[in-house]
């Protein structure tokens, strides 16, 4: 073989054995490196692996507590459901009435329709409609240009016959004259006196008079009408005695008499009551509506009432006193029969209503009701017997959302500013 072949091939060998040296130490160096690596690699891991732990058992524990919490609230929140919202008010003793209720038109006791006592044209219109006038007053004046030539003819002839008597008179003292001739000059001046008398009176007729004192209601005629005695001019009435006619079932003819109390209302006046008295009884009943007429008498000094106001005639026939009374709104009616809700240790409590007088607030309970218990107004429909409730105060809870709402607006009006 060669020698440089030789040479070449010991070179060769050589760098062979230098190359795996190397590269066994480089591995080493990455072996060590890369176990470094993992065994750090390790202990970070580990570290994460106990805050995740952490973590987690922190989460679970806030989800716990959540969870409880919320468990809480919702099942507040169920029983809170549980109980159904009613107002109540409590039952009282007093006094209730029994009463019958008809309705009417209110009429004066005087009421006139007045006519001239003479015919004429209308001169002069003194009274208009609404004008309260008294008796006595001149309500208008016809023309009377005739009826005073008339009184003031009437008054020369009688004048000249009261001459011609008293002549007669003095010629009878001396015998003049016979007492025929005295006696006829005598006639002669009373016809004369009455015809005077009678233009006089025609003159007076010509201004027409009220009759009564009251208020104009209507007047019918104008000025420059001929009228005539058969010629309504005026409707006069007399506000200060109002009445009105009712017609009572016979039934009841043996419970009224002029004693019982009566009020009056009227839509008009709402919460105001008159005082009235019954003046007369009619002692015959009407076979076809068998019905009997009452007149009630009405008192309003302040004449608020006018006539033909329609209104109600409230007669009290018999009182219960001391008995329980309950809110009549709190009825309620299942199969035609009355039914009330009453609040005991939180349980609506239903029981039957035997009821007796009534009025517009109140009904008497006859049994099972005592004072002082709690009667459901509000809430009381579709309600079951023996169902939870919370008595609310509807009042207060309307109170406090008006003065909500007025806080609002108040602080919205001070914000646009």
């Amino acid at each position: 073989m060669p020698k440089s072949i030789l040479i070449t091939c010991i070179l060769a060998l050589l760098m062979s054995a230098f190359l795996i040296q190397g590269c066994s130490s480089g591995n080493a160096d990455g072996k060590d490196k890369k176990s470094s690596s993992d065994s750090t690699a390790v202990g970070d891991s580990s570290l994460a692996a106990d805050d995740s732990s952490a973590d987690k058992s922190a989460n679970e524990k806030s989800k716990k507590n959540r969870k409880k919490g919320k468990g809480g609230d919702e099942e507040k929140d169920n029983k809170e459901l549980e109980y159904i919202p009613v107002e109540t008010q409590t039952a009282v003793l007093g006094d209730i009435a029994h009463y019958l209720l008809l309705s009417a038109s209110l009429k004066t006791e005087e009421q006139v329709a007045v006519y001239p006592e003479t015919g004429g044209i209308v001169r002069q219109i003194l009274a208009e409609e609404g004008d309260r006038v008294n008796e006595g007053d001149t309500l208008l004046i016809l023309d009377d240009e005739e009826k005073r030539i008339n009184r003031d003819e009437a008054l020369v002839t009688y004048k000249e016959r009261e001459a011609a008597f008293e002549r007669a008179a003095e010629l009878r003292k001396q015998n003049l004259i016979s007492k025929e001739e005295t006696d006829q000059a005598k006639f002669n001046l009373d016809r004369a006196r009455l015809s005077y008398e009678r233009a006089e009176l025609e003159l007076r007729r010509t201004k027409i008079l009220a009759p009564i004192s009251g208020y104009i209601a209507q007047r019918q005629i104008n000025r420059g009408d001929l009228v005539n005695m058969q010629t309504q001019l005026y409707n006069l009435v007399d506000p200060r005695d109002m009445i009105a006619e009712i017609h009572i079932p016979e039934a009841e003819l043996p419970r009224i008499d002029k004693r019982k109390k009566v009020l009056v209302t009227t839509d008009i006046y709402p919460g105001k009551e008159f005082s009235a008295v019954i003046k007369r009884i009619s002692p015959v009943v009407d076979p076809a509506s068998g019905t009997f007429r009452v007149t009630i008498g009405v008192h309003d000094d302040r004449e608020l009432l006018k006539p033909g106001m329609y209104v109600g005639v409230k007669i009290v026939t018999d009182v219960h006193k001391n008995v329980v009374l309950v809110p009549k709104q709190s009825v309620i009616f299942e199969n035609d029969m009355p039914f009330i809700f009453i609040v005991q240790d939180s349980l609506a409590m239903k029981l039957p209503l035997k009821p007796g007088y009534d009025d517009n607030r109140n009904i008497e309970a006859k049994d099972l009701i005592s004072v002082g218990d709690k009667i459901v107004i509000v809430g009381q429909t579709g309600l079951k017997d023996s169902a939870k409730v919370k008595i609310i105060d509807v009042k207060a809870i309307q109170k406090q959302a008006r003065e909500l709402a007025e806080s609002n607006g108040k602080k919205k009006i001070a914000s646009n500013k």
